[in-house]
């Protein structure tokens, strides 16, 4: 398959087309503009990341046209939100919902419990674009507003037990609080373990954010209202009733 402006096409497949027509790209966000045909041959062909090209560096020519004109660039970060690389990305951030998620959104409740997510998603996209602005790579997944969860639930519930598997030096299943196996994720984010494809400032971004952010959205939960007391004395009505 083939896009692009007519002369200057690109071979792309279906999976490609789709990553580059509604996935966040830091170099589109930062330039306010869709990627142009030399970017997409440098990220397809060459696989080089940060090949974006500043506006005043752009020429007249075909390859200097966007692929995909009509991408809604400031709706990706959402979008973005919601794809998800393959199953076992989507199962490991599902399950991390099913585990911590509930609890975070019991004591927000669902609606403050949705600003956290979309909100810690949203600073999330802001620290990876800002450490990686030349990047012509589609971000996806919610790993960030998933970190923004988790860092939340580090604030609410430090000393909750966590079933934490350890797989070294045996495989082990244990209970844990909260806090260690947390800490410890946060602390690997800045380690080669964690892996080079993985976006380690959206994880960092997203957590800061639930941690600085849930206990704010807490405080705005105002306590339930109890109805006023009456100014004058009460009279009951002691008459009994009759029957008929």
């Amino acid at each position: 398959m083939h896009v692009g402006p007519v002369g200057n096409q690109v071979a792309s497949d279906t999976h490609q087309n789709f990553l580059l027509i509604n996935a966040a790209i830091p170099c589109e966000l930062v330039q306010r503009r869709p990627l142009v045909v030399k970017e997409v041959r440098s990220l397809l062909e060459k696989q080089r990341d940060t090949a974006c090209i500043p506006k005043e560096k752009l020429g007249t020519g075909g390859e200097y046209k966007p692929v995909f004109p009509n991408k809604k660039i400031w709706l990706s970060p959402l979008l973005s939100m919601f794809f998800h690389g393959n199953l076992a990305h989507l199962f490991g951030n599902m399950l991390i919902l099913l585990i911590l998620g509930n609890n975070v959104e019991d004591k927000l409740g669902h609606l403050r419990y949705l600003f956290l997510y979309l909100g810690g998603g949203a600073i999330a996209e802001v620290a990876h674009v800002a450490s990686n602005p030349y990047s012509i790579t589609p971000a996806i997944g919610a790993s960030g507003a998933i970190a923004a969860v988790i860092g939340s639930f580090l604030v609410f519930f430090p000393f909750a037990r966590v079933l934490t598997l350890i797989t070294f030096p045996i495989p082990l299943a244990v209970y844990l609080p909260a806090f260690a196996p947390i800490l410890f994720w946060f602390v690997l984010q800045f380690t080669p373990i964690v892996g080079s494809n993985v976006a380690v400032w959206a994880h960092i971004g997203g957590f800061a954010a639930g941690v600085l952010t849930g206990p704010l959205l807490y405080a705005t939960i105002r306590p339930p209202r109890t109805s006023p007391l009456p100014r004058g004395p009460v009279w009951v009505n002691t008459r009994p009733i009759v029957r008929f």
